[in-house]
């Protein structure tokens, strides 16, 4: 197969997964396959479901139930793309509420799961549990959204330029800056992933990409750190 017909792929099966009406899916579709989303976009979204679906089996985020959760919070996580603004997060989850209120039919405690997961990924920097989520599922997608600071060398790099094109009106300096800021807080957590699969597909290629950057210490990687909570259990706001 392919990689452009495994992508096509998974977004399908994404999308069909989520169960979402299919205007929801439609203007998820046109919104990230934006010309100016050049890491934030489509592909971003079918990369983050196919390492769902690879490391997934034979957990309750496999569950069906647990599943479309996953599933619609990767569609709608990175909804809101300004580069100039703080809050996409909290923009995308209330844009998740306003899509989830016409013809979605969902329980609305299904509804602010989603909504709390996604503004849970703001927090990436400050760790999970200093981000304020318990949530498990949150937790597995806050690790899924970070497998690609784990990725090989050549697409870790190619991924840092199209977060550069995104970020094309900041001045050199300033984007050094952020980068480096991002990336030092990222590698001073240990572990980087709390999820114990994730963390054994990406860590060591996560330290070893970190590493490489001018200026950034690596502490050694942890062994994750494991909590039983149990899947049905809501987050709490940030």
């Amino acid at each position: 197969m392919t990689p452009v017909a495994g992508h096509r792929l998974a977004l399908n099966e994404l999308f069909r997964r989520s169960m979402l009406p299919c205007a929801a899916i439609k203007g998820a579709r046109h919104r990230m396959a934006a010309p100016r989303r050049h890491y934030h976009g489509l592909d971003h979204i079918a990369c983050l479901w196919t390492q769902h679906r690879r490391l997934s089996r034979g957990t309750i985020f496999r569950t069906s139930r647990v599943e479309r959760l996953i599933a619609t919070a990767i569609i709608f996580h990175d909804a809101i793309l300004d580069p100039r603004r703080s809050d996409n997060e909290a923009a995308s989850a209330r844009l998740w509420r306003r899509r989830a209120a016409i013809g979605c039919r969902l329980p609305r405690r299904f509804i602010e799961r989603v909504a709390c997961i996604i503004e849970a990924t703001a927090g990436h920097a400050a760790g999970h549990r200093e981000a304020g989520c318990d949530d498990p599922a949150a937790r597995w997608l806050l690790d899924l959204d970070l497998t690609p600071i784990g990725a090989p060398p050549h697409r870790f790099r190619s991924n840092s330029s199209a977060l550069r094109a995104e970020f094309v009106f900041m001045a050199a300096a300033d984007w050094e800056r952020r980068t480096r800021d991002f990336l030092h807080a990222l590698a001073q957590r240990t572990p980087i992933y709390y999820s114990p699969r994730i963390a054994a597909a990406f860590a060591a290629a996560a330290h070893a990409n970190l590493a490489r950057e001018p200026k950034i210490p690596v502490k050694p990687a942890g062994r994750p750190r494991t909590r039983r909570v149990s899947p049905d259990r809501q987050p709490r706001g940030r």
